[in-house]
């Protein structure tokens, strides 16, 4: 049986992921694409610098997924988007040990201050939020994830706004086609212009686009703050999520991780201001932000 070892690495972070087979195997997690739209630029070499693996990979069999001792054990044969989707969950966490904490939120650069617009607990317009920012000529910091420090300042993010084709294995008929909402919302496709140099996260706008309720803003709270920006940051671990029939997303999370990632909230929440706002379109929820921020329309 042959072995192939290959480490992802995404900032200060890397896994290390050993496969092995009874046939050829020219790379075990394939095109990158799904890996760099959800977590940024990432490397993959075949040169190893980790003495030991994250995740031991045996494509014989039934297919098994477990997490024992800290590492990831498969079993059996998983499309690129299965083991992207797992692999994400795993560089999250080494991430996290090095004191670096990702955010699923897009984010932008608008009447000087770094606003980010975030998941929270449900996912309803990050993304199209962004967009109608850059038609008013803001800057593009972060399209699907960003990667803060422990002072918040913004290390890294995923440059691509749009997922083009998800992978094998992450297809999701509930998530319509990117254009779909450009095409509802927008003329035109606007164009990205992207933030030079680092930024520090200022404000954080959590976009509700839903046209069956009234305009409605407010300032969130304390522990609302945290409430929201716990199920952002938890949004990659995937604990509710199924891998494939039959097979659950191990608990790769822990105590340690997840009170870590609370005392960063905590810090992080207290120092900035948070804003629900719900509108119809993105226009809209970019029309209040306008108001938020001062700027004169």
């Amino acid at each position: 049986m042959g072995k192939l070892c290959e480490e992802i690495a995404i900032e200060n972070a890397r896994i290390r992921i050993d496969a092995f087979s009874d046939e050829e195997l020219r790379s075990a997690v394939g095109d990158p694409s799904f890996l760099t739209y959800r977590l940024g630029q990432v490397e993959i070499s075949t040169e190893p610098t980790k003495p030991e693996a994250d995740v031991t990979w045996t494509i014989r069999g039934e297919r098994s997924l477990s997490y024992e001792n800290g590492r990831l054990v498969m079993g059996g044969t998983y499309s690129e988007g299965e083991v992207q989707r797992i692999l994400i969950s795993l560089l999250v966490k080494a991430l996290e040990d090095n004191d670096l904490f990702t955010f699923h939120a897009s984010a932008c650069y608008y009447g000087g201050r770094c606003v980010v617009f975030m998941s929270g607990e449900d996912n309803h317009g990050k993304t199209m939020s962004l967009l109608e920012v850059s038609r008013r000529g803001g800057e593009v910091v972060a399209g699907e994830s960003l990667i803060c420090n422990r002072e918040g300042h913004i290390v890294s993010g995923s440059k691509d706004v749009f997922l083009r084709s998800r992978p094998k294995g992450a297809e999701r008929i509930d998530k319509p086609p990117a254009m779909q909402g450009v095409n509802k919302f927008f003329d035109a496709l606007p164009t990205f212009k992207y933030h030079e140099g680092a930024t520090n996260v200022d404000l954080i706008v959590l976009p509700d686009i839903d046209g069956n309720f009234d305009t409605f803003v407010g300032e969130m709270e304390s522990f609302e703050k945290e409430y929201q920006t716990f199920h952002c940051l938890g949004d990659f671990y995937i604990l509710r999520s199924l891998i494939s029939s039959l097979v659950p997303m191990p608990i790769v999370d822990d105590e340690e991780h997840r009170r870590k990632r609370a005392a960063f909230i905590a810090d992080f929440a207290r120092e900035r201001s948070y804003y629900f706002v719900r509108g119809k379109s993105p226009r809209v929820i970019v029309d209040e932000l306008d108001k938020i921020l001062g700027i004169a329309r």
